[in-house]
């Protein structure tokens, strides 16, 4: 049918053609390769990272909530000094009444109020040297 000068031409140009394939098919495949390396570095990255955010947002949670649960606890022992200065020292790391109202879930007025208090109470431990 056909002759066998043409079936040769035929069959390399067929060859031609898919070794051409193969090779794009190739660089491709490499590319996408070397890209998902990529990816999935920054996923790994990103996932590292992630972690490290959530720590830091449970500890300061855990903080405040700790914070609360002491305060709450010293009002019920009827113990007003301790309440005092744990509101000094939440004055002290730069809070304002807003943000320790927030913190103990009082008013911001009272808030106000007992950061004036605190502030004018001296924080000494032995009751002589208040009285003195």
């Amino acid at each position: 049918m056909f002759r066998p000068e043409y079936t040769f031409m035929l069959l390399a140009g067929t060859t031609l053609v898919s070794l051409a394939c193969f090779i794009l098919l190739f660089l491709k495949l490499n590319r996408l390769s070397r890209q998902l390396v990529r990816v999935s570095s920054r996923i790994s990255e990103n996932e590292e990272a992630k972690p490290a955010v959530e720590k830091a947002a449970f500890d300061t949670d855990l903080l405040a909530a700790n914070m609360k649960a002491m305060i709450r606890q010293q009002v019920t022992a009827g113990n007003m000094s301790d309440r005092y200065r744990y509101i000094n020292s939440l004055a002290s790391h730069g809070l304002d009444p807003a943000q320790i109202a927030q913190i103990l879930e009082i008013g911001k007025g009272e808030a106000e109020q007992l950061v004036k208090l605190a502030s004018l109470r001296p924080l000494a431990s032995d009751p002589e040297e208040i009285a003195a």
